[in-house]
């Protein structure tokens, strides 16, 4: 059991830091809806969607590579970190060479130095959170992400409510607390004794490219299937639509909440026990609690669904509810297929993670293309279901091979159909109704998985003794 206890006493740790920035998260989206309209927060989701999509085009994901070679040998340390450091900011002068294109696009001409600015900073961002996981201190990792999500909130009351900056003092925002993160990871992990020109080596360089590189179409494909859609609802609907949608996807960021912090812990115990005996064992056992955990939670949401949207969120935003059933079963399987893509990193193979992500990518431009101009918000939010179950399905037979995780396809197709009969009740009936029978779904489907819930809470006990001990070490 000592892998199941490494795991969860990991996750506990990532929870603790990321629970409370995702409530400050959920408690700052009232402030968004009031202080900033439609148009302006689809204009906020478009600017930092792209940020996403150029981030591992800008640093060639290389802070991918110092995750894995880190946590291999901690004797390559400085290497690793200089080297990293030295090609993303390579990759960022360059990218300079096209800021006069992007200062033509109508999206960024006001708010270019703002796109720049983040991306940079992001970037040394990720290198430094990359080598904190890897060298493992886990719990600076997390005190990490809880201290920029506060920051980030603490000046977005400031600039939003006090200042009225609206979109700029959103982005002003943003930056500050990405720049407070790097200050206190440098400190943490004492990078700056890390890093050394004499460390500058052409082979490390070739060596993390190689690894990082296939990684970069991985992300666009994944930009694609998450982001793509925002510039197809803005240019078939609005930019006001857009805004619309980005709220909605504001709802699943509750499960993602859940699906970061595991993701984080996962990572590290996958190579960990990557190539041992009892692997394929480990990984579907971890896996099938996982699922539960995933449809279980995104059950409670759908309970909760309209009385967020109707009593919490802008009257402005109401309308944007109906696209949430669909963004959470698209983050579900979101997760499902970034758990298997685990294994290709594991097994530093991958060009495999690109083959699928490619094939998903592709499936959502095309269905994005006929859904969203005629069934809007849902259409692109019924996309993003079908890309990323695809992408899973792909990983899961692709895979067999290296691990061979064990999947219990009947179950997942009840869990993912209850949650769409979920979606047809609170859609066909008022608020009152639609609740009790969502309440009534969910209890059947703690009835169905009750057996999954028993290892579940078996896996749990077994690692109190371990966890109890957290905050001791």
């Amino acid at each position: 059991m000592k892998p199941y206890r490494k795991l969860i006493k990991n996750s506990l740790i990532f929870a603790i830091g990321s629970f409370g920035s995702r409530i400050v998260s959920f408690v700052l989206l009232p402030v968004y809806t009031l202080y900033l309209s439609s148009s302006e927060y689809g204009t906020i989701d478009v600017i930092t969607t792209t940020a996403t999509l150029l981030l591992p085009l800008v640093s060639l994901s290389i802070y991918d590579a110092v995750l894995r070679y880190v946590l291999e040998d901690s004797n390559i340390s400085s290497k690793i970190l200089t080297n990293s450091i030295l090609v993303s900011l390579c990759g960022f002068l360059f990218s300079c060479l096209f800021l006069p294109l992007v200062v033509k696009i109508s999206f960024f001409r006001q708010y270019y130095i703002y796109l720049y600015l983040l991306l940079f900073f992001e970037i040394i961002e990720r290198i430094l959170s990359s080598f904190c996981r890897g060298i493992g201190y886990v719990k600076r990792f997390a005190f990490n992400g809880m201290l920029k999500t506060f920051t980030s909130g603490l000046f977005n009351v400031l600039f939003l409510v006090f200042l009225k900056r609206g979109v700029e003092g959103y982005f002003i925002s943003l930056i500050i607390s990405t720049i407070i993160s790097i200050v206190f990871l440098t400190t943490a992990t004492k990078s700056i004794c890390y890093f050394s020109l004499n460390s500058v080596s052409t082979t490390y360089v070739k060596l993390m490219v190689k690894y990082s590189i296939p990684l970069i179409p991985n992300s666009i494909m994944w930009w694609v299937i998450n982001g793509a859609s925002r510039f197809m609802i803005t240019t078939f609907i609005g930019i006001s639509a857009n805004g619309l949608y980005a709220i909605a996807s504001k709802i699943p960021a509750i499960l993602n909440m859940l699906n970061s912090v595991f993701a984080q812990a996962w990572q590290l115990s996958a190579i960990e026990e990557y190539n041992k005996s009892e692997t394929k064992r480990y990984y579907s056992n971890v896996f099938r609690v996982y699922s539960l955990l995933s449809f279980g939670l995104s059950g409670v949401i759908m309970i909760l669904l309209k009385p967020i949207f109707f009593y919490i969120f802008s009257s402005d935003y109401s309308e944007a509810w109906i696209a949430v059933p669909f963004l959470l079963l698209g983050t579900i399987f979101s997760s499902f297929s970034g758990f298997i893509g685990t294994t290709y990193l594991a097994a530093k193979n991958t060009k495999g993670s690109l083959k699928t992500s490619l094939i998903g990518g592709i499936v959502s431009l095309i269905l994005n293309a006929l859904f969203i101009p005629f069934a809007g918000l849902l259409g692109a939010a019924f996309v993003s279901f079908i890309s990323f179950t695809i992408m899973f399905i792909l990983r899961y037979f692709d895979t067999k091979d290296i691990v061979g995780i064990e999947v219990d396809w009947k179950r997942m197709i009840l869990n993912t159909l209850g949650i769409v009969v979920q979606f047809a009740a609170i859609y066909l009936t008022n608020m009152v109704t639609g609740i009790m029978i969502s309440s009534l779904l969910y209890l059947l489907f703690l009835i169905g998985n009750r057996s999954d819930l028993a290892i579940a809470w078996e896996y749990l006990i077994v690692s109190k003794q371990s966890s109890d001990k957290i905050i001791n070490h």
